[in-house]
């Protein structure tokens, strides 16, 4: 039986009062967009991690908040509860888009939490437009992934989050490269201070995950990224015997040309399972 709730608005009086229907719910669905996020706030998140903690019984929770200014790191602090506490998740997806006040603190909170789980197999985690966020937490995140063995599906969402460079992805590469029980990989960064590096260190994890089926990779607006690093992920598409659909984005990256493109489509040409490709290169 599948439960599905979606709390829009009155996120203080519904909602609330929904999470209370039965500790027997095994799917749950929280939603509080744009024009509504001004009622949540980091007292409001704390009585939901309240109701949340009591369903045992759970094995997908996927909260999206759009949030701008209500919550801070002090409501991630209480949120990361549930993760503790929830210890049948197998499917976890986390946004906090435009969090503009959380930073490196909140964040590292989560991610430690989710240690919790080692049998998850869906992890989703989107902090598009943290502003405040640096690498430091990333390494905490490497620690985490390399518990989580059995992950099938990993999508990281940090765009707009400008303080980031090199190093926070490659703290996470090393770890990718190990979940060999990975399909679908989805990443997304975009920093004015990613370059080719980041390219290089994730060509050589997609060389280590043969059997992926879904590989998303989205870069838009870094104008590091040359020719050289789009070409370091054409050879990697080489060692793919599975893969079934593609995403790149390498949109506004201004120092690409169409150099790049054509290696790349003949790498693509080669992959006989593909069955969709998009790719962005719009300047």
């Amino acid at each position: 039986m599948r439960i599905l709730f979606t709390v829009r608005m009155k996120l203080n009086e519904f909602g609330l009062k929904a999470l209370k229907v039965s500790n027997r719910v095994k799917h749950l669905h929280i939603i509080c967009p744009r024009f509504s996020c001004y009622f949540l706030t980091d007292t409001r998140l704390k009585m939901i991690v309240k109701s949340l903690q009591r369903l045992s019984c759970l094995q997908s929770l996927n909260i999206c908040f759009v949030n701008r200014k209500s919550i801070t790191d002090d409501g991630l602090l209480h949120f990361s509860k549930v993760l503790k506490a929830l210890r049948s998740l197998k499917k976890i997806h986390l946004s906090f888009h435009s969090g503009r006040k959380l930073t490196d603190a909140g964040f590292k909170s989560i991610i430690r939490d989710l240690r919790t789980h080692p049998s998850l197999e869906h992890l989703s985690i989107n902090f598009e437009g943290g502003e405040r966020l640096t690498d430091a937490p990333f390494l905490s995140l490497g620690k985490t992934l390399k518990i989580l063995k059995q992950l099938q599906t990993l999508e990281l969402n940090f765009g707009a989050c400008h303080q980031l460079t090199d190093e926070a992805v490659k703290n996470i590469n090393k770890e990718l490269g190990r979940l060999t029980s990975l399909k679908n990989l989805s990443l997304k960064f975009q920093s004015r201070q990613i370059t080719d590096v980041t390219l290089q260190t994730a060509s050589q994890v997609l060389k280590n995950l043969p059997t992926l089926k879904v590989l998303n990779l989205r870069f838009p607006s870094c104008p590091e990224i040359t020719n050289n690093g789009v070409q370091e992920i054409t050879q990697a598409l080489k060692t793919f015997n599975s893969l079934k659909n593609i995403d790149f984005d390498f949109s506004f990256c201004e120092n690409l040309t169409d150099t790049a493109l054509d290696p790349l489509s003949k790498a693509l040409s080669s992959l006989v399972s593909l069955e969709s490709i998009n790719l962005e290169f719009s300047s």
